[in-house]
């Protein structure tokens, strides 16, 4: 963070160990120069449907206005496996959050997960997720616009595959999500209006799984496959 500190997102500890031990489940301040412990906040058991619903991505840190405040405040946020994004006062994680949306249904396993990490782009914050419910139709995946001073959905959209991986955002405003399957669902890589979710474009990755993040590089755009090797795009203009 910007003044040295870091924030962290723990891992699930197993059954037949006792729920929350430690500080699994948790978002962590450590110290900059030491790494001692400054803040946690940890999962409520309320909170936690089955044994493992970790932080599965590393957390993201942004500012946001707050609903009463004239001033940013800065905020650390995570999506979790249970399919709800929380987002937290840096300064007072112990607080609790601030505010949280439910990226994914309520279930368990990866049909209702959230594992990947935010796109953040000023007050605009940019999260996939697996199974849910759009405008009264269900999808396998989605990518949703969140307000990041109130978690607001600004838009969802829907995908034929459940969306794991990170997304990620390019320099002339492309957002770029992968999907991933275990069973018959498509596989693809979906280019994105971010200000409004509208796809603009569907790239074959031979019809492989996902979970690495899309990388923009030098006017190329990068996709590991899981099972169809590595391949590298460019614009045909």
């Amino acid at each position: 963070a910007a003044h040295g500190d870091i924030f962290v997102g723990t891992g699930n500890d197993i059954a037949p160990t006792p729920p929350n031990a430690g500080t699994s489940e948790s978002i962590v301040e450590l110290s900059g120069s030491n790494l001692a412990q400054l803040g946690v906040w940890q999962l409520p058991l309320a909170d936690q449907p089955t044994d493992d619903v970790d932080f599965g991505a590393s957390v993201s840190l942004f500012s946001a206005k707050l609903p009463g405040t004239t001033t940013a405040t800065p905020m650390v946020g995570a999506c979790n496996k249970n399919g709800v994004y929380y987002a937290l006062k840096q300064d007072d994680l112990a607080a609790g959050p601030v505010w949280q949306t439910r990226i994914a249904a309520a279930g368990t396993g990866m049909d209702a997960a959230c594992l990947s990490s935010t796109v953040v782009n000023g007050n605009h914050l940019y999260v996939a997720g697996s199974a849910t419910t759009i405008g009264g139709t269900s999808y396998p995946g989605s990518i949703d616009e969140l307000n990041a001073a109130t978690g607001a959905i600004i838009w969802a959209t829907g995908l034929p595959s459940r969306a794991l991986g990170t997304p990620s955002l390019d320099g002339a405003g492309v957002l770029a999500v992968a999907t991933y399957a275990d069973g018959s669902d498509p596989q693809a890589y979906y280019l994105l209006n971010p200000s409004t979710g509208a796809i603009v474009a569907t790239i074959s990755n031979g019809n492989s799984a996902q979970f690495a993040q899309p990388v923009f590089a030098d006017q190329y755009l990068f996709i590991a496959t899981n099972s169809a090797g590595l391949y590298a795009y460019q614009p045909a203009s």
